[in-house]
């Protein structure tokens, strides 16, 4: 089974009823791999805007750290697709984390330096964020724009890498 024939009918019956205006929400969806979270922002005909997107396994809930580190070497290879590269830069063994980021990550004059964060972690998570952070200030998280057949194909490979 694809996250794909269960976000896609959501994400159309979303874009039906939701005001036009207000296209926010929070899915929580049970399927291949776990449980899916996304922290949408917004919705069209062809693209969303989410802030989070989360994959909650039991199969990692008991992963040790060299698991994770292959999962996110797996992930670093496949998401291909993302603006900027990804790649695993920190482990933590015993807290049971790996933090992977754009390798390099963008700059932008307005924005400052953009990545992508992807942290497996040994309670069962994989989570993928985008963040922005300039020189001085704190880093502040962004939303992640991407058509939804991007989205269908993020939620199916980080299911895919738990597997």
């Amino acid at each position: 089974m694809s996250w794909r024939k269960t976000l896609e009918p959501l994400l159309r019956d979303l874009l039906a009823s939701q005001d036009p205006t207000d296209r926010t929400c929070r899915l929580m969806l049970a399927g291949p791999g776990g449980e899916l979270q996304c922290d949408l922002d917004a919705i069209d005909q062809l693209a969303c805007k989410f802030h989070r997107l989360a994959l909650h396994s039991p199969q990692l809930a008991a992963a040790d750290a060299g698991r994770l580190e292959e999962i996110s070497r797996g992930l670093s290879q496949k998401l291909t697709y993302l603006l900027e590269p990804i790649r695993p830069l920190e482990r933590d063994p015993e807290a049971g984390v790996v933090q992977s980021r754009s390798w390099p990550p963008a700059r932008s004059p307005e924005q400052g330096t953009c990545y992508y964060e992807l942290l497996a972690e040994r309670g069962g998570t994989l989570t993928l964020t985008r963040y922005a952070k300039r020189p001085g200030e704190a880093r502040r998280q962004l939303p992640i724009c991407v058509t939804r057949e991007v989205l269908y194909r993020l939620a199916d490979d980080l299911a895919e890498a738990v597997s």
